[in-house]
């Protein structure tokens, strides 16, 4: 089968890269193909591009690095380590910037997985409508042990368009509670809760 999944596979911080890694390769472990939709929106880079690199003003710019300047070695070091994982260690697509990208590409698989993290939380900078699948027209559509964040009830003001983009699916899997709550009173659709990717592969795994 194949599989494409979208995920927060590119937030430079160690949970989301991990997870990523985990769900793609208990997949492929399964027998299926997978990749993962390498969408990497303006908003996110920003978020965690190198300091030097970042938006703003002369000022602002020269704040920044002298505010950093002692750091500037060990954060530029550790991007550039987060991107090469990114680039050897998972398999992913070509970029896309946004949802726009994504639906010009009429991509053709045989099921988009919603993975892990908090894709669905509405509230973080660098979300995205993309990553509840309203680009994907053909396949199965499901998700794994994602969630919506601490506060999934707050997130009023979205759920009609929550549920418009959740009742396409076939399978929801969520990593907690309150997800599965607010989930579970706007679809029809059964829902589960599952462990987070990363507790998916053994010790050895890992190691190896």
């Amino acid at each position: 089968m194949k599989t494409a999944t979208i995920t927060f596979h590119a937030a430079h911080n160690y949970g989301s890269m991990l997870q990523a890694y985990a769900l793609q390769q208990t997949i492929l472990n399964l027998g299926h193909e997978n990749v993962i939709l390498n969408l990497r929106t303006d908003k996110q880079k920003e978020l965690y591009a190198k300091i030097c690199n970042r938006k703003g003003g002369i000022i602002k710019k020269m704040s920044r690095i002298f505010f950093y300047f002692q750091y500037l070695h060990a954060l530029n070091r550790k991007y550039d380590l987060f991107e090469k994982f990114l680039h050897d260690d998972l398999l992913l697509t070509r970029e896309y910037a946004t949802l726009h990208d994504l639906e010009l590409a009429d991509l053709k698989y045989d099921c988009f997985i919603s993975g892990g993290d908090q894709i669905w939380n509405t509230s973080p900078i660098d979300f995205d409508w993309s990553y509840y699948l309203p680009f994907a027209k053909s396949g199965k559509k499901i998700s794994y042990a994602v969630s919506m964040g601490p506060h999934a009830e707050l997130q009023v003001f979205n759920q009609k368009k929550i549920k418009q983009y959740l009742s396409s699916y076939t399978h929801i899997s969520v990593r907690e509670k309150g997800t599965y709550d607010l989930v579970s009173s706007l679809v029809a659709i059964p829902v589960e809760i599952s462990l987070d990717p990363v507790f998916l592969l053994t010790r050895e795994d890992w190691r190896g």
